[in-house]
């Protein structure tokens, strides 16, 4: 609205093509022109959140998304009652309809959508790059040269795990514009079961081993 007053006012667009080239309503625009209406105001209720506050929120949802943590609509919707009521501690607790989340998402559609995500553990959301991957590789490759195993592969035993998980909903998240596809990480112990398992890749006794419960640190063994 403001951009269609402004080349109105230079004289650079009428009002019917100021109304066309930024989708504004004419008589309103020239309402607004003329002073009639201020230039900056409002119609309906008053916005949940200062402009301020929502793009801290849209940032938020950004950077979750970012580290493989996408937010879904309910955890928006609570982030956004908590920011009113951190700032209106006085104020009756509202509650959030789905006009504002449809409003909220229709504001910030340049820069943020929702996609169904694959779900996946955070080690693998960490590791799924090709950095990690060819540093695997190569010391895969190096240890097999240290060790003197290739071409033994009755020497080499896969030791990993598997799981069956038992929240199979896929709800959508908040991701930025543009994005493909996403990944959620999953937790390792809720809503799954995991076990170890040994595989060997030639016949033979299997060697002793041990299950670690719980999550590691990332360093050495």
């Amino acid at each position: 609205m403001q951009g269609a007053i402004d080349e109105v006012r230079a004289g650079r667009l009428s009002y019917r093509q100021a109304a066309v080239h930024f989708g504004v309503p004419k008589s309103t625009l020239r309402d607004r022109v003329s002073g009639k209406v201020a230039s900056d105001s409002t119609y309906g209720q008053k916005p949940l959140l200062s402009q301020n506050d929502e793009n801290a929120l849209v940032e938020y949802c950004l950077y979750s998304a970012s580290f493989g943590f996408p937010l879904t609509k309910s955890q928006v919707v609570t982030h956004a009652l908590a920011i009113f009521n951190r700032r209106h501690p006085q104020t009756p607790k509202v509650t959030l309809s789905q006009t504002w989340w449809v409003n909220f998402r229709e504001r910030q559609k340049q820069r943020l959508t929702t996609r169904t995500p694959d779900i996946i553990d955070r080690g693998r959301a960490s590791c799924a790059k090709r950095g990690p991957v060819e540093d695997y590789f190569n010391l895969l490759s190096s240890t097999m040269d240290r060790y003197g195993l290739r071409g033994k592969p009755h020497c080499i035993y896969n030791c990993d795990e598997t799981g069956f998980q038992l929240d199979s909903q896929r709800r959508k998240v908040v991701v930025p514009r543009g994005t493909k596809h996403t990944i959620q990480t999953g937790s390792r112990h809720q809503g799954a079961y995991h076990r170890p398992g040994l595989f060997k890749c030639g016949w033979g006794g299997y060697p002793p081993i041990h299950y670690l419960q719980g999550g590691i640190s990332g360093g050495p063994l």
